[in-house]
């Protein structure tokens, strides 16, 4: 029985990022509309830090029907994975994240959310560091 890469990542390697809960949905996902729940899941682990406040979640399910989402992002953070130094860089990823210039509002407010985080960097640098390995698991 093939071994499900979702299996190889270690959440004891993460301290701030909440991998177990995201391994879950991850899995749980793959029986659902797979392009959408994945956007959905990056933009709620990504901004609202997997947190369960409903107008960050909002704004993500708002935002992926604003744009056509963009795999851009996840090669930014692939060849660059060190946490955004602003919320001018953080309003940036946003835009390509939505794949549209539509999604101003909801990029604003999903930013200042992700900083308003005291653990902010330490979060970000673990939420990219797992994006950048399951990212070896495309074929």
């Amino acid at each position: 029985m093939p071994r499900d890469e979702w299996d190889s990542i270690n959440p004891g390697n993460y301290k701030y990022f909440p991998t177990v809960e995201l391994v879950k949905a991850g899995k749980a996902e793959k029986t659902q509309k797979p392009a959408a729940s994945s956007r959905l899941l990056f933009c709620q682990y990504s901004y609202c830090h997997g947190q369960t406040d409903k107008e960050c979640n909002e704004l993500c399910k708002v935002m992926i029907n604003k744009g056509p989402g963009s795999e851009l992002r996840i090669e930014m953070i692939v060849l660059d994975p060190q946490p955004v130094h602003d919320v001018d860089a953080c309003f940036r990823g946003c835009l390509v994240d939505c794949g549209s210039s539509l999604c101003d509002i909801e990029c604003t407010s999903l930013c200042a959310h992700h900083f308003s985080f005291k653990n902010r960097k330490e979060y970000e640098a673990e939420f990219n560091d797992f994006i950048r390995r399951i990212n070896t698991f495309k074929p």
